[in-house]
């Protein structure tokens, strides 16, 4: 019953609310990995937690049965997704045991329980190992682009590299090019339509090079000014000033022939070209030291412009030899190749991931799941939740929540901070009781979440790590929401109902191929580079 007032800031273990741990605890946890379940709001939304830890009374644990897997029963509940079907309420969804602890759901045998939920954890260990390789790599190319560049106040960089001391050059835009507008005297129809080529607004917003891919098709009728190589389009309208002169610069020299560009774009096209990198010039129009001038400059109140007078006040700054152009272009394009590496990685492995979980689970229908590995044979038993997980309430609320404890304390999002009361001791599944009822996490050991979760925990032999997987594959929860106004769950709807379950060790497999692949898409997300410039 612990609310967010007895959430600490010290304590012994780890408070989860639905989305994140929120604090600390010395409240005795719960000793085994569990599901957490959203008892109202979000109601049915579940997280796999681990053991030593507690949840916030907005939630509910369900703690596996021996000899039941809690990682296969999270992983069969998110694949089958049926606890939504449960939620009640008009005004707050809200969810309960008694009501989803009679479903009914099919249940290999135990070994195969463990294998499936071995695969799943596995594959989520692979796309987080991803996800953090993709956020390094971001952040290094951020801060690279606010250190490489000189601003109009100085004439050395903060990093360079090291064969290269002279001071920079820095010219008005106005008096080293020249600056074109976009189509002109093109209707609505035709766009999409005919055989010439323009660079649409996006292509210039999103992308530091425009890319042909992008290209789009329209019916031109008059003249229009054309792209070069090294041109530079700037985007001149924008719902916020920090999004005003976007830039994309043409690095393609003889791809395709008369491509025109967007009217809300302008053109800037330097007067000598062999001066200039074309790598160097991309990256220093999306640096700070152009960015922030152009955001000063910047008029509007509900949508900000900027015009050619303002645009060639502006400076270009940039080092006189064309080699450090060229290096500095080249790292940060290598950085943006990698980026563009593991992001494809990253897609790759969620799509496997989001496969794979269509098809290694029984519905209601089927015994056999799709794909299955090539030791299990036996059918899939039908277990309702209730029988394979125990579901537990959190009475920690926000204001529990300490800065300094033992143990972490999970919202329905993240930590959220500390608590010394007791946490849940195994991992289990936190679900979101109100609000966006339903949603569920795997969550480790030793933490704790606030009330607006509730907690599943395997019962034994279950694996909660498969049971993850399996709901989220299911994806059935949000059918068990109630209300109206503010949906809820709650266990005792939800845990009636039936999932098929394969063996333990099929779980355990299972949930390892999973996590596996999460910790390669985390990987990707955050890879750390630790490359000297």
């Amino acid at each position: 019953m612990m609310i967010a007032s007895d959430v600490k800031k010290y304590g012994k273990f780890d408070v989860y609310d639905p989305n994140k741990i929120v604090g600390k605890t010395d409240a005795e946890p719960f000793r085994s990995d569990y599901i957490s379940i959203v008892k109202d709001g979000d109601a049915g939304r579940i997280r796999l937690l681990p053991k030593n830890t507690m949840i916030l009374s907005t939630m509910g644990a369900l703690i596996a049965k021996d000899p039941f897997k809690i990682d296969f029963l999270y992983y069969m509940l998110n694949a089958i997704n049926d606890l939504s079907r449960e939620r009640n309420g008009s005004i707050i969804p809200h969810i309960y045991f008694k009501d989803y602890g009679q479903n009914i759901y099919n249940l290999p045998s135990i070994p195969e329980q463990s294998k499936i939920s071995s695969l799943f954890t596995y594959l989520d260990s692979l796309i987080t190992l991803h996800q953090r390789k993709l956020s390094s790599l971001k952040n290094l190319k951020n801060r690279l682009l606010d250190r490489m560049f000189c601003d109009e106040k100085s004439q050395f960089p903060s990093i360079r590299f090291t064969e290269f001391t002279n001071a920079w050059e820095q010219e008005k835009l106005g008096e080293c090019s020249k600056f074109y507008n976009g189509l002109t005297s093109v209707s609505k129809s035709d766009f999409g339509v005919g055989k010439d080529l323009y660079i649409d607004y996006l292509n210039v917003f999103n992308n530091t090079f425009s890319q042909f891919s992008e290209l789009k098709k329209f019916k031109n009728s008059s003249r229009q000014n054309y792209v070069q190589f090294k041109d530079v389009i700037l985007t001149i309208s924008s719902e916020t000033p920090d999004e005003v002169a976007m830039s994309s610069v043409i690095n393609w020299k003889n791809d395709y022939k008369n491509v025109a560009f967007n009217s809300f774009c302008i053109l800037v096209r330097f007067n000598q070209l062999e001066k200039y990198d074309v790598n160097y010039i991309g990256y220093f129009f999306r640096s700070n030291s152009f960015r922030t001038q152009a955001m000063l400059m910047a008029q509007g109140i509900s949508r900000f412009n900027i015009n050619q007078t303002a645009l060639k006040k502006t400076l270009f700054l940039f080092p006189p030899n064309i080699y450090e152009q060229q290096k500095i272009g080249n790292v940060l394009y290598y950085l943006d190749s990698l980026i563009t590496l593991h992001q494809r990685k990253l897609l790759s492995l969620k799509n496997l991931k989001s496969r794979l979980l269509d098809r290694m689970f029984c519905d209601e229908k089927s015994q056999f799941p799709s794909i299955r590995f090539k030791e299990f044979t036996n059918v899939w038993e039908q277990k309702k939740l209730r029988n394979v997980v125990s579901y537990h309430s959190s009475m920690m609320i926000a204001s529990d929540v300490k800065k300094y404890g033992k143990f972490d304390v999970y919202d329905p999002n993240k930590i959220v901070g500390k608590t010394d009361a007791e946490p849940f001791r195994s991992d289990y599944i936190s679900i979101v009781k109100d609000g966006d009822a339903g949603r569920i996490r795997l969550l480790p050991k030793n933490t704790m979440i606030l009330s607006t979760m509730g907690a599943l925990i395997a019962k034994d032999p279950f694996k909660i790590d498969f049971l993850y997987y399996m709901l989220n594959a299911i994806n059935d929860l949000s059918r068990e929401r109630n209300g109206s106004i503010i949906p809820h769950i709650y266990f005792k709807d939800y845990g009636q109902n039936i999932y098929n379950l394969p063996s333990i060790p099929e779980q355990s497999k299972i949930s390892s191929l999973f996590t596996y692949l999460d910790s390669l898409i985390t990987l990707h997300q955050r890879k750390r580079i630790t490359r000297t410039v």
